[in-house]
């Protein structure tokens, strides 16, 4: 009895201070995690914390740790008195996060597991941002090629974040009634990279059409939109292949000016417009979603399946296995420090045996004690074994290599850029290592092709990833004969690359002809030109005007045959970096699990934009530093630029 009114007593004192830790007395925080609750695996997804602070002012960390593999993100939070904030963070999705308010003292004030609903890197993700959050509810009830169900999320505009990348977990966003003139500058520049990448941007007229376009008009291929009132609509009927209710007239916003190509015009006026953007589109129509009769026409469903056409979801080039590890084996394409000098390795050897036998017997003899050669001949083979390994320790070097790859993706003349950069961090000796990123960069540690991953979360140091003026990784641990790899996203200033190109000839013999006017200060080297599963080779590319004229030769985009794309054996290859060159290229446009180019085409078909690759390996080391260590610091860069119709195409 005595022994549970202790326990009591105990459990009474302490509850107050388990309590305090878990929420603060007049501090509130609530937690969401993913875009309307769903996550794309290992794609970026928001965890935004709101809080509010009724007590003292208080400062400290938001901190969200993955359950897997055990990194921690985290960002500044400082409350004032009867303040209000909300900071959002983005986190490569792999499960649970354990999210905490750490104040600068280091007591946890808050502390609770999210989660989100998990979609798979394949399933296709749809969302709407809308003034009516019921609008599209029925997209979820189409399939996506793959055979499972579309997934919708409802977002408004302050949901869409600014940072590139953050948008990798879409497949098309459709815009409809609702004001986007505070859409930010790195927001429209996101949605800009998001549908170069791949993405499908969808925007609705109607009424309200001038709210909608107003943040959204460089996009677009449509403009000076004018409200028109429509008495039927007989091509949309059958498009959609349904009839449609004679509700009429309808009212559509129709645009005086057209970049792109018509898809639809109702009574001779463009009321579909499509336009490509690198590897994605943007689509125009004249009509509100919302409104008849598009709130409830039966063919609703066969109008959204041609206009999504393909329902195929392309997850990030970081994403899949193939990628990964192209760069992986780019990265741990070192100079080896290679075999000891022969003439060193038997002057060793020599020595070895001269003191082990002679001169030890004659020294023994001479001091009349052959009885010690017990303990001479260990002693001296443990000194010789020392000295070889200190030997070879330092001929492995004292620094610490850094070599990083980005994959810089461009739109034809642009002067910015999205770029993804693969770190590999080798260390001569167990270490960890603070990398700092002078830019606001989505930052996460992966695999380095070995399985090996410099997180750890149960140390004193863990390894963490603080968003603020700049990003820090902070604790990548590394391993003796391993590789630390790391993967970094950001929007960076780049010189234009111009094409002006054109496709001719049959689709048995196509030719590719123009000009390549490269304004930047790096000449290329490994240059190629793709158009679909075809491909020209240019060798190097100096900076100033090229002119080409050359047949399109059809490449080899079979994985795992053992010659590059033009058909080479990897064994002819003279470069000794050519073959994870190839691997880097097919990574970047073949690398979803059907091999099929990207975007999606047969081996046989002409692509519907002409892309540019080319190598830079003497780029600035302006943007990633390792603090307090002495690294050596290769970087390299592959520049791909894209070409649309107009500036290059069929």
């Amino acid at each position: 009895m005595t022994k549970k009114l202790l326990f009591v007593l105990l459990a009474l004192i302490l509850l107050p201070i388990v309590s305090a830790q878990a929420q603060s007395p007049g501090l509130a925080i609530a937690v969401d995690i993913g875009f309307d609750g769903y996550a794309k695996q290992n794609v970026w997804v928001p965890i935004t914390v709101r809080a509010e602070n009724a007590g003292a002012a208080i400062s400290g960390e938001i901190r969200a740790r993955a359950g897997y593999p055990g990194e921690t993100y985290a960002v500044s939070l400082n409350l004032p008195a009867q303040s209000q904030k909300t900071v959002t963070m983005l986190a490569p999705y792999h499960g649970d996060f354990t999210v905490q308010f750490v104040t600068d003292d280091g007591q946890t004030r808050f502390k609770k597991v999210v989660s989100a609903r998990p979609l798979g890197p394949y399933d296709y993700f749809v969302g709407v941002i809308a003034d009516n959050r019921d609008t599209l509810n029925f997209l979820a009830g189409l399939q996506s090629s793959a055979g499972s169900p579309v997934s919708v999320a409802h977002l408004q505009t302050s949901d869409l974040p600014a940072q590139a990348g953050g948008l990798a977990a879409f497949d098309a966003l459709i815009f409809n009634g609702v004001d986007t003139s505070g859409l930010s500058a790195g927001q429209v520049d996101t949605l800009n990279d998001w549908v170069a990448g791949g993405g499908k941007l969808v925007v609705g007229g109607g009424p309200n059409a001038g709210l909608t376009v107003s943040g959204l008009q460089s996009l677009l291929p449509a403009s000076n939109f004018v409200l028109k009132t429509v008495p039927a609509l007989d091509n949309l009927q059958n498009l959609g292949g349904r009839p449609i209710p004679n509700e009429g007239p309808f009212s559509a916003a129709v645009p005086q000016s057209v970049s792109g190509m018509i898809d639809l015009y109702e009574q001779d006026m463009p009321f579909l417009v499509r336009q490509l953007l690198g590897e994605g589109q943007v689509v125009y129509f004249a009509l509100d979603f919302s409104l008849a009769p598009m709130d409830g026409w039966a063919g609703n469903e066969n109008f959204w399946r041609q206009v999504l056409n393909p329902l195929e979801s392309h997850p990030p080039f970081y994403v899949g296995y193939d990628a990964p590890r192209a760069m992986s084996d780019y990265l741990a394409a070192i100079d080896g420090g290679g075999l000891p000098s022969p003439v060193l390795f038997t002057g060793f050897l020599c020595l070895y045996f001269l003191f082990l036998v002679p001169l030890n017997y004659w020294l023994l003899k001479r001091l009349k004690r052959r009885e010690l050669a017990w303990l001479t001949i260990p002693a001296l083979i443990v000194l010789f074994t020392l000295a070889g390994y200190v030997g070879g320790f330092r001929a492995r070097g004292k620094n610490s290599i850094l070599r990083q790859l980005s994959v810089v993706w461009q739109q034809n003349g642009a002067s910015a850029a999205e770029e993804t950069a693969y770190l590999g961090l080798y260390a001569p000796v167990r270490d960890r290592f603070d990398i700092i990123f002078d830019d606001v960069a989505l930052v996460q540690p992966s695999e380095g092709g070995n399985g090996f991953r410099g997180v750890k979360s149960n140390v004193s140091a863990p390894t963490t990833i603080f968003y603020g003026a700049r990003t820090e990784l902070r604790n990548l641990w590394t391993d003796i004969g391993s590789m630390s790899s790391v993967v970094a996203q950001r929007r960076t200033a780049v010189q234009p690359i111009d094409l002006q190109l054109t496709i001719s000839g049959s689709r048995a013999s196509p030719r590719l002809s123009g000009t390549i006017v490269n304004h930047s200060e790096n000449t290329f080297t490994a240059v190629a030109l793709f158009a679909g599963s075809y491909g020209v080779k240019l060798g190097s590319l100096p900076p100033g005007e090229t002119t080409i004229d050359q047949p399109l030769q059809l490449l080899n985009v079979q994985p795992y045959n053992g010659t590059d794309l033009w058909g080479t054996p990897y064994g002819q290859l003279n470069n000794p970096l050519a073959q994870t060159q190839d691997q880097v290229v097919r990574g970047l446009f073949w690398n979803n699990q059907f091999s099929a180019p990207y975007p999606q085409s047969t081996p046989s078909q002409l692509g519907d934009t002409v892309f540019l690759v080319g190598w830079a390996d003497s780029i600035p080391a302006d943007w990633v530093s390792v603090a307090h260590k002495r690294v050596t610091y290769q970087p390299a860069q592959v520049r791909v630029v894209a070409a649309s119709p107009g500036g290059g195409g069929k």
